[in-house]
């Protein structure tokens, strides 16, 4: 029993470990980043691709990167279970919050003009929900990955999306302003993971 338990802390132990090089904090902030300006260009459809572009971008980035350095890891069944469910969940929360988010603009852009100061206050904040929605998503990916700074960079959605609620801006510089922060903490994440795992060397 000691041992079963003991190799389950040890697979943990490495599963966390394995998502401690940055490829995916610096691929989801640039797809946030891409998104937003998709949006500050009055292309929002055009934001609903860059996630499946993303994909493989970062299965490229790890090969490359990550393998290299780290070896490929294969997980037992159980935990690639979860994965398969929380990646299920986590997508079906994306797509859920863009709905929520879609309704709630189209109800209130339809508030009687006699209504418009309302009307001013609701859009303003609606503005607000893609950041604070999408934090949802990285509060998913912090608890199925076991990585902390996921629920940071929750945070940093949330303060984004209040910040353009505040300032009246487009939710496009939401987004923009938080996948940014998340770029700029996935290349500081992946240097130092380069600087402190060199490639092995190949088999001659």
């Amino acid at each position: 029993m000691n041992e079963i338990q003991g190799a389950a802390k040890l697979e943990s132990k490495i599963y966390t470990g394995y998502w401690q090089d940055g490829t995916v904090d610096l691929v989801a902030g640039g797809c946030l980043a891409l998104i937003g300006l998709s949006w500050i260009n009055g292309y929002p459809a055009l934001g609903a691709i860059v996630p499946a572009l993303g994909v493989p971008v970062w299965m490229a980035l790890r090969q490359s990167v990550t393998v290299p350095r780290m070896g490929q890891v294969k997980f037992s069944q159980q935990r690639e279970a979860r994965q398969r469910r929380g990646l299920v969940w986590t997508l079906g929360l994306g797509v859920a919050a863009l709905l929520l988010f879609a309704s709630l603009y189209a109800l209130a852009a339809v508030r009687p003009e006699s209504d418009s100061d309302f009307l001013a206050v609701k859009v303003q904040w609606i503005a607000a929900l893609p950041p604070v929605l999408l934090s949802v998503l990285a509060l998913c990916a912090a608890l199925m990955l076991g990585l902390g700074r996921f629920a940071v960079y929750a945070g940093v959605l949330v303060l984004a999306g209040l910040v353009v609620a505040v300032a009246d801006l487009d939710p496009g510089w939401g987004m923009f302003g938080a996948g940014a922060v998340v770029w700029v903490a996935g290349i500081v994440i992946l240097a130092r993971f380069m600087k402190r795992y060199p490639p092995e060397p190949a088999d001659s």
